[in-house]
């Protein structure tokens, strides 16, 4: 008699009937695993979702932000005639450099990440 036949869902046994949609290609959840084991799985993967979303959407409201507050500085301070020339020139320099440094070490941090070889190892 299989799940079906008892009416008990698929997960009781832990075992997936020869007759559920994708049939017996898929593999049964081990028998090791108990739900507390598939509730802490599926906490990681939605943590890890999670995680992808916000950084996700912090990234793109950043990108949003820094460009109005671009676009601002270039049409508010900038166009300032009673600011002297020396000083906003100073200040789009300074404010250039940092972003440029800032952009250089992102880059910098993403290729070390891709090449490095203990990147899989356990700490």
């Amino acid at each position: 008699m299989n799940d079906h036949e008892t009416n008990q869902g698929p997960g009781a046994s832990g075992r997936i009937p020869e007759d559920a949609p994708g049939g017996p290609e898929l593999e049964p959840r081990p028998a090791d695993w108990d739900d507390a084991a598939m509730d802490r799985f599926w906490l990681g993967v939605y943590s890890r979702l999670e995680r992808g979303v916000a950084w996700t959407l912090l990234s793109a409201s950043g990108a949003v932000l820094l460009g109005y507050w671009a676009y601002v500085f270039a049409t508010e301070f900038l166009a300032d005639a009673s600011i002297p020339v020396i000083v906003r020139f100073g200040t789009a320099g300074f404010l250039l450099g940092i972003l440029l440094l800032l952009l250089g070490a992102i880059r910098e941090r993403i290729r070390a990440r891709s090449t490095d070889p203990f990147r899989r190892v356990r700490r």
